[in-house]
């Protein structure tokens, strides 16, 4: 199976980061004399966060077999906590020098999470290295931020990203429109990762207008989207942490969103392993089962997002 864009071409070194060259400069150096254990990365959605993360830990020393990627929406207490620091203190497996843990979406963790990794941050075995990512780094405790060499990110220029999509396109054979790729570089909003989900989808339209149609549906695994499901498995009901994740999905298609979450509470009901667990989707996926309609913007979604907050 071939695989998506935006994988098949996710950087693989430092030199083919695109957009971040200050944090690149600044991050290889710190790499090269093993000066630091934990590192910090912010910013927005798709714009190499975890990449720079993947490639620092593997600069480091930490074979595949021994990097951990862990989502901090799914491992938010301290038994996973607990679990992940036990593994930490054998030695790396198979030769190698270092073990790595990437915690994406680490500002889900809970505050009892935090405090069990700050002495494993703050006096690190000398093989091991972590690696934090967020986009709400004001939830990272201080404690910890203190400890990291910590990095924004920033979104990534519209040329870059225009000429990424033409060497892309080119490169798979696709005859990319020149209003298309510049429709496409601003929606992206300055995400590689989302140019390259946007190009796989709209890439072949020969009208600008078809392209835009095409990219008003929210794409698989749209990151705001998945997001918002997690949180609401989890049993998220507070209107105002609600709202920001509407807020989050402002641009994107309601019913796009609609169907996305349908599609995942479906999923989680099928493999429900009790009856709270299948009441508790049957509750969302009611909540999201009445059609949008396609000229009242994000109002239905709120409507959706309020029965839940109020059920």
């Amino acid at each position: 199976m071939t695989a998506p864009l935006h994988l098949k071409y996710r950087p693989n070194s430092f030199e083919d980061v695109l957009g971040q060259a200050s944090v690149v400069r600044s991050l290889s150096k710190l790499v090269s004399e093993r000066s630091h254990h934990a590192f910090l990365f912010t910013g927005p959605s798709g714009t190499g966060k975890t990449t720079l993360a993947r490639i620092a830990m593997l600069e480091l020393g930490c074979s595949e077999l021994n990097l951990r990627e862990i989502n901090g929406a799914s491992y938010t207490g301290i038994d996973a906590m607990r679990e992940i620091l036990e593994g930490l203190r054998y030695a790396p497996m198979g030769g190698s020098t270092a073990r790595g843990i990437i915690l994406d979406e680490c500002h889900a963790l809970s505050k009892a999470a935090w405090q069990s990794l700050l002495k494993m941050v703050e006096e690190p075995p000398a093989h091991v290295y972590w690696a934090f990512c967020t986009t709400e780094p004001s939830k990272v405790p201080q404690t910890i931020r203190t400890r990291c060499a910590c990095y924004e990110l920033k979104p990534v220029q519209a040329d870059a990203i225009s000429s990424l999509l033409e060497r892309v396109a080119k490169e798979e054979g696709i005859d990319l429109d020149d209003e298309v790729a510049a429709l496409i570089t601003e929606r992206a909003d300055g995400s590689p990762r989302q140019a390259l989900v946007f190009l796989a989808q709209a890439g072949s339209c020969d009208n600008v207008k078809d392209a835009a149609r095409l990219l008003q549906t929210v794409s698989e695994g749209s990151v705001p989207v998945v997001d918002l499901c997690r949180a609401l498995v989890k049993g998220e009901r507070d209107w105002s942490r609600l709202v920001r994740f509407a807020q989050a999905l402002a641009d994107e298609n309601p019913e796009g969103v609609r169907l996305q979450v349908s599609g995942y509470f479906t999923k989680v009901m099928l493999g429900a392993r009790s009856k709270d667990e299948a009441g508790m989707c049957m509750e969302v996926l009611d909540a999201f089962s009445d059609p949008y309609p396609p000229s009242n913007n994000c109002a239905p979604l709120l409507l959706s997002l309020g029965r839940l907050a109020l059920s």
